[in-house]
This record gives structure tokens, sequence and C-alpha cells, in this order.
């Protein structure tokens, strides 16, 4: 059967796709592990303590900006699978995404109280490090 062989052909190279898709992931988040030992080693090799409450700051602003732009993400895309022309076509898809933005000018409020707490330079560096697994991502 020609049609159940493709079938199967285009099936496995949506799996190799998706896999691949993973494997980059994984590359980045081995990035991510990678950067923080040498943090943790340099700051041993220093005799320095890393500051537990700065760590925990970044990672609550980090965590806020990704669950405000997963919602934005969202958003648009609730709009373009149930929409008609770019709008809600119903109350209660316009009411979802009034919900979703709410939460998150929260979240992007929540960020800025966070990100009040963490020097400026600790702030830039987080950026450049964005910056580079976006570069990594790339590639």
């Amino acid at each position: 059967d020609i049609w159940g062989q493709g079938s199967s052909l285009f099936g496995s190279d949506a799996q190799v796709m998706r896999t691949n898709r993973v494997f980059r992931a994984m590359r980045v988040m081995r990035v991510f592990r990678l950067i923080k030992f040498v943090q943790i080693v340099r700051a041993k090799i220093c005799r320095e303590e890393i500051d537990k409450e700065i760590a925990n700051d970044i990672r609550a602003i980090a965590l806020l900006i990704a669950f405000a732009r997963g919602h934005v993400h969202a958003q648009l895309h609730l709009v373009k699978y149930f929409g008609s022309n770019d709008r809600p076509c119903n109350p209660e898809q316009a009411r979802c995404i009034l919900e979703s933005q709410t939460c998150v000018y929260r979240a992007i409020a929540i960020a800025i109280e966070q990100a009040s707490r963490v020097e400026r330079a600790v702030l830039c560096g987080l950026n450049l490090l964005r910056d580079a697994s976006h570069m990594v991502q790339k590639l």
C-alpha cells in the first residue's frame, strides 16, 4: 500500500524533527548547567559564597518573564485558531484573553518588584546570558 507507507514515512520524519527539537532544548539546558557550575567553581576558588537570595530573585524574574511571554503567545494563538479576523468571536474568548492579560500584568509588576532588589550589573549579566542562549538556540 503506497499511501500506508508514505504516511508512516512522514510520521517518522515528524518524530525525528520532534526529537531534534528536544535535543536542541537539552543543549541549551546543558549550557545553563555549565554556566552555573562555572559560577560555583569560581566562587569556591575565590572563597566567595553565592548569594542564595539573589539567585532566587533572578530565578523568579526569569520565571515571571517566561510566564508573561507564554501567556501573550497563547493569547495570539487563541485568537488565531478560534477567533475571526484576528478578533475574538464571542464574549467567552474575550474574557479569557482579558483574564490572561491581567495575569500577565501582575506577573510583570512582580518581576519589576523582584528586579528592584537586584543590582543593575547582575541584571545586565542576566540579559547577556539570555542573548547568548538565544544565539545557541539559533545554531
